[in-house]
């Protein structure tokens, strides 16, 4: 049983704490904030992936961003050519198959690199 004087003090510290914070977020530039997040968000998946781990299960995938920009238009232009119907579809469904295009591809080429090495 703690005393009730440690819980006083242990309340008190608390309350600094996030006053500190505070000061210290505004404090930091916005790149730093976002340093630290970063440094936060790896430390939280490194703790979860070490429980996954212990548990025998694999680690997390990464996050993969999506295409844009020059990348999305090679690929829309490559689903454009195979399916002339699909410059009707909504952008969005464009884009999804685009990636799907995108991802077949890359498939195909680590199977033909996998048999290339077989042989």
């Amino acid at each position: 049983m703690t005393c009730p004087a440690d819980d006083e003090t242990r309340a008190r510290m608390a309350a600094i704490g996030r006053k500190g914070a505070w000061a210290l977020n505004a404090r930091l530039s916005p790149e730093e904030r976002s340093a630290s997040a970063s440094r936060a968000v790896a430390a939280r998946w490194a703790a979860e992936n070490a429980r996954r781990e212990a548990q025998g299960l694999p680690a997390t995938k990464k996050w993969q961003p999506e295409l844009d920009g020059d990348d999305l238009d090679a690929w829309l232009e490559e689903l454009d050519s195979s399916m002339p119907e699909a410059r009707l579809w909504p952008h969005e469904k464009r884009r999804r198959q685009a990636v799907l295009l995108m991802k077949k591809a890359i498939a195909d080429a680590a199977v033909d690199a996998w048999k290339r090495a077989e042989r």
